[in-house]
């Protein structure tokens, strides 16, 4: 089950209406949809403060400005370190990221940074976590281990080009379209370990009169319901279709384990360090088949490292 939340003006709820409730009939049985007044957007700090009680998974679309206060405010009433990703064109550049990392630092396992734009960060050199919209655009698929580990996906509108969500704030003609989002979300909704879809940056909706962006914001939801009802990443994996690799390595003192569902072709790395209780989740990492060959190779990429750093 996925709840899908609006956040809206009242001007904007039954627009937004016209583009969601005919794609979603399909999963009519799949998926609840909520109108909540913006003034009332602190009222769901409970939802992602006891996430690892929820049943259902959870999407938030809003124009206010509060959802990452919000839920910066949750994580720090709860014990548990999350990992999650940020997809937007620039995270220095975004206040409301800027203070969800600044106030949850304690909280926060490991963040990714996909699709931001080198002119607009100036940080020539990438992390470990960074995957810019110029590798994107070459090879999308990158970008699942990144997404498939986050228990939150942050998305600003102003990650996608001004020609696909015109109602972001300023102008920029670069960015991603919205076919490669909604590959993103599809990403993301395959995980096991993803709980929550939070789309922000509805800045300016009177610069769209033909509703572009929430067009767009209907299609990214509707791939991420589509891949967690239809192609979820079963976990565990069954054993009919698991195939187990395993790495001797002079780098450390164990063998490194790796595997593969031969059925989707996902690939996955069990940290060779035993998780405190809290974080077992995280004991298997999705991983890629290009990673596999590094580290078979005796060169463990720095993505991979730092998840041990966790342990």
């Amino acid at each position: 089950m996925i709840i899908h939340t609006f956040a809206l003006s009242k001007s904007l709820t039954q627009q937004i209406d016209q583009h969601f409730d005919p794609l979603f009939e399909i999963y009519a049985a799949q998926h609840q949809k909520h109108h909540i007044d913006l003034e009332a957007l602190f009222d769901q700090t409970e939802v992602y403060r006891r996430f690892q009680e929820q049943n259902a998974r959870h999407t938030l679309f809003t124009s206010g400005k509060g959802a990452l206060r919000m839920i910066s405010q949750a994580l720090t009433l709860q014990d548990h370190k999350i990992s999650v990703s940020y997809i937007g064109e620039s995270a220095a550049r975004d206040p409301q990221f800027t203070y969800f990392t600044e106030n949850t630092k304690e909280n926060i396992l490991i963040k990714n940074f996909l699709a931001e734009q080198l002119h607009l960060t100036g940080e020539i050199n990438a992390l470990p976590h960074d995957l810019r919209l110029g590798a994107l655009h070459q090879d999308i698929a990158r970008a699942r281990p990144h997404l498939a580990d986050s228990t939150i996906l942050f998305i600003n509108l102003n990650a996608l080009r001004w020609a696909d969500a015109p109602a972001q704030s300023g102008n920029n003609p670069s960015g991603l379209t919205t076919e490669e989002a909604n590959q993103l979300a599809y990403m993301a909704g395959q995980s096991h370990k993803n709980q929550f879809l939070v789309l922000y940056g509805l800045d300016h909706p009177h610069r769209d009169p033909h509703q572009l962006t929430l067009n767009s914001v209907v299609q990214i939801l509707w791939y991420y319901q589509y891949a967690a009802a239809t192609k979820p990443q079963i976990w565990p994996i069954p054993e009919d279709r698991r195939q187990d690799f395993t790495i001797e390595s002079s780098m450390m003192s164990g063998n490194l384990q790796f595997c593969k569902d031969r059925l989707t072709n996902q690939w996955f790395h069990k940290i060779p360090f035993k998780l405190a209780p809290e974080l077992a989740h995280h004991q298997w990492i999705t991983t890629s088949y290009d990673e596999y060959q590094a580290t078979a190779n005796e060169d463990i990429p720095h993505r991979i490292l730092e998840w041990y750093d966790i342990a």
